[in-house]
């Protein structure tokens, strides 16, 4: 790249140095071949993710139909049981977070019986939610590649070409130099990150078939910020990359085994160190096919006894927040990464996340409780109709039934929840632009 430092280009030298780079870059094989592959990859998984989202609000409106029914027709009130049920998220189309895996539906019996938390798919759906891959990964994954495949080469591959020492022999400061090539390389990703955005929405739009407005949109819209910190950390990181290395081939594989370690080696490793420090404490015989993890919604044909079905619900729940902590251990963990601070954040602003899975339990066993209430003071109206019915007493009173809604999580305890890794974000962002910054300034720019 020729940099040219004259007189009449010193009051904007930075802007200079980055539209040269924003040139380059868009003229770069590897920044289109890169972008059209995500976004063409974009339409696969979100077509895959649509479908998803479908067949779980299918089951939803079928298991609240079920629970009407249910309630219909119960004859006295042993039989009235409530359902809450989780509805699926509409931006779980770009963030999948937990899914089906720690349950959506809970059968609630009050004074009869333990909570029962289910899931609405079936065991051999679940067993592969651990891999899927929604945009939110896709967006990690090829933003950070782009990052520093766009910023491997800058500081040693101008060294290799002659042009750093000839901008550096024209007076031009080192941080200017790496600040124009920052912004040039940022606002070149600009471009692919604005038609990912524009690709999502429209999916979102056309596939999900809700309306893009108010708090969605808002929510969507700081999953790209969140996006845009993350490209700009990676960038950051590549140039260091760069000033480590005199020759590009050693700056690529740097660049690539960094790529590697943060997208691919460290979620395996957060996820194995979290499965080390929080085990499940439960054996393997307890979780049926029909357990926390996987419960199908019709019922069992043979009952256990109260005292059996009480002792295995504690084993269950047990387990589920065993596995919850687990999760919690593994979110601690995504702290450490800028691209797995990027995937917990969007799962948290799509509402996917742990903190939104420990909401529905939560509210679970207050509504519990409510029903508890309500069906004491029943059984002192009608005592014959704890679990007796005769035709003529005619339908069973229900008014007064505590309501099994589950109040969507606001953006403002989103937003409080995801602090920590906003935080985790621009920390990376003044950590390698700081070192990026000593490096650059004790460069040895000689040929040898």
């Amino acid at each position: 790249m020729q940099i040219i430092v004259g007189k009449r280009f010193r009051g904007s030298l930075v802007a200079e140095l980055a539209f040269k780079r924003l040139r380059l870059n868009l003229r770069s094989a590897r920044l289109v071949l890169l972008t059209v592959t995500m976004l063409a990859l974009m339409v696969g998984v979100g077509m895959r993710a649509e479908q998803r989202y479908r067949e779980r609000r299918e089951l939803y409106e079928a298991a609240r139909l079920a629970r009407l029914f249910a309630l219909e027709d119960a004859r006295y009130y042993r039989q009235v049981r409530l359902g809450l049920e989780r509805p699926p998220e509409p931006l779980s189309l770009i963030a999948e977070g937990t899914g089906e895996r720690y349950g959506t539906s809970v059968i609630i019996r009050g004074r009869y019986g333990p909570l029962e938390i289910r899931a609405r798919e079936r065991p051999e759906a679940l067993s592969a939610e651990d891999g899927v891959l929604d945009l939110a990964h896709l967006w990690g994954l090829f933003f950070s590649l782009l990052a520093l495949l766009l910023s491997y080469d800058i500081i040693c591959g101008e060294r290799q070409e002659g042009t750093l020492q000839f901008a550096l022999a024209n007076a031009l400061p080192r941080y200017k130099l790496l600040v124009g090539e920052f912004l040039g390389c940022f606002l070149s990703l600009l471009v692919p990150l604005l038609l990912a955005s524009l690709v999502a929405l429209a999916m979102l739009r056309a596939l999900a078939g809700f309306a893009l407005g108010g708090e969605e949109l808002l929510r969507a819209e700081l999953v790209f910020l969140g996006a845009l910190l993350l490209t700009s950390a990676l960038l950051w990181l590549g140039l260091c990359c760069s000033a480590l290395s005199r020759e590009t081939p050693t700056a690529f594989i740097l660049a690539f085994g960094t790529w590697v370690a943060l997208s691919v080696a460290f979620p395996n490793l957060a996820s194995w160190i979290a499965q080390r420090l929080r085990p499940i404490p439960i054996t393997e015989e307890a979780l049926s096919s029909e357990g926390v993890f996987g419960l199908a919604l019709e019922e069992r044909s043979d009952e256990p006894s109260p005292e059996h079905e009480r002792a295995l619900a504690q084993m269950r729940e047990s387990a589920l927040n065993a596995k919850l902590e687990q999760g919690r251990m593994n979110d601690a963990l995504k702290l450490l990464s800028p691209v797995s601070s990027f995937l917990a954040l969007a799962q948290i602003l799509a509402r996917t996340d742990l903190s939104a899975q420990r909401d529905f339990l939560a509210r679970a066993h207050r509504l519990n409780d409510e029903f508890r209430r309500w069906q004491a003071e029943k059984l002192r109206r009608y005592p014959e109709r704890e679990s007796y019915y005769e035709p003529r007493w005619g339908p069973l009173d229900i008014e007064g039934l505590p309501e099994a809604r589950l109040a969507p999580i606001s953006l403002e305890a989103s937003l409080h929840a995801a602090w920590p890794y906003w935080a985790s974000l621009i920390i990376f962002n003044l950590v390698f632009g700081y070192l990026a910054l000593l490096l650059v300034l004790r460069y040895d720019v000689r040929f040898r």
